[in-house]
C-alpha cells in the first residue's frame, strides 16, 4: 500500500511538472515598451511627432542616422561645404573637383601643371606636338592616346602657291599597333570622287578629286579613324603621294610622315 502511494505521488510530481512548463511555453512575449529619450526612433512606435527627442532632424551638426536623418531630409547629413582655396593644386580631399574649383583642371595656358591634376591624356598643355610644315602631312590628336581609345588623325594638306584638284596618296601604319577603322572625306573633298583601298593589313590607298575651284588654302583633305590596340609608337608613313592642279598638272608637294605613342592601360 505505502508502495503505490509512492508511486502515486511520484506520477503526481511528474505530472506538475509538465503543466507548469506546457504553460511556460505558451506565455507569449510581450514586446519591450519604446522608451523615449533613449536616442533611438523605433519608427514602430515613435516619430518626430510624438517623441521629437529620439526622432527627426535635430540640426545640432551631427548626422544621426539612429534618429531617422539622412541627407534627403536634414543638413545634418549634407556633405562638408567644398573649401576652394586657389592655391592653383587641386585637391580632392577637400572636394576640389574640376567642375566646383579653378585649382583643378586644364587651363590652357602652354604650361603642363600636375599639380592641377593635367595630363598628357587629359590637357593639351602637356603634350608637344611638331609643328606642321609646308606640304602633306599627319595631324595628331590634341591628346595622347591609351590601348582601347579610338581616335581620328587627320591628313593635311599646305599646296603653298599652288592649286590642287586630284590627289592619290598610299600610306602605311603600324598595324601591330594601330587598328584601322573607317575614313571620310571632309570640307570641298567631301562630296567628290573618292576612293579608298583598305583591303590590305597596314596600308590604305586613297584617290580623290573635287570640284573646279581646286585646293590652293591650307586645309585637311580627309580623316582616319584608328583603335589603339597595342603599346609603343605607331609609324604613320606616305609610301608615294601624287597631286595635280586644274590643268592635270603634278603638283610637288614636301612629305611630312608621323608617329603617335601609343601608352597602356
Amino acid at each position: 500500500m505505502k508502495r503505490s502511494n509512492k508511486i502515486i505521488v511520484v506520477l503526481g510530481v511528474i505530472a506538475l511538472v509538465c503543466i507548469v512548463f506546457y504553460c511556460l511555453t505558451q506565455v507569449e512575449e510581450v514586446p519591450n515598451e519604446p522608451i523615449c529619450g533613449d536616442g533611438i526612433c523605433d519608427q514602430d512606435y515613435e516619430n518626430e511627432s510624438n517623441c521629437p527627442d529620439d526622432c527627426g532632424c535635430n540640426n545640432n551638426g551631427i548626422c544621426e542616422p539612429d534618429r531617422g536623418e539622412t541627407v534627403d531630409n536634414c543638413p545634418d547629413c549634407e556633405p562638408d561645404p567644398v573649401i576652394c582655396n586657389d592655391n592653383e593644386i587641386c585637391e580632392p580631399e577637400l572636394g576640389e573637383t574640376e567642375d566646383n574649383c579653378g585649382d583643378c583642371g586644364c587651363d590652357d595656358d602652354d604650361e603642363c601643371e600636375p599639380l592641377r591634376g593635367e595630363t598628357r591624356f587629359n590637357c593639351e598643355d602637356c603634350v608637344d606636338r611638331p609643328p606642321e610644315e609646308e606640304g602633306v602631312g599627319f595631324r595628331l590628336p590634341s591628346l595622347d592616346k591609351k590601348i582601347g581609345e579610338t581616335f581620328w588623325i587627320s591628313v593635311y594638306v599646305d599646296p603653298g602657291a599652288d592649286n590642287i584638284a586630284t590627289f592619290i596618296l598610299d600610306m602605311s601604319y603600324d598595324s601591330s599597333i594601330l587598328s584601322y577603322k573607317k575614313h571620310v572625306g571632309v570640307n570641298d573633298w567631301e562630296d567628290w570622287f573618292f576612293v579608298g583601298d583598305t583591303s590590305t593589313l597596314g596600308k590604305i590607298l586613297f584617290c580623290q578629286s573635287m570640284d573646279i575651284d581646286g585646293q590652293s588654302q591650307k586645309d585637311v583633305i580627309l580623316r582616319i579613324q584608328f583603335m589603339a590596340i597595342a603599346e609603343g609608337d605607331a609609324q604613320l608613313s606616305f609610301d608615294s603621294v601624287e597631286f595635280e592642279d586644274l590643268d592635270s598638272d603634278p603638283v610637288d608637294l614636301n612629305v611630312n610622315n608621323g608617329t603617335i605613342t601609343i601608352y597602356g592601360i
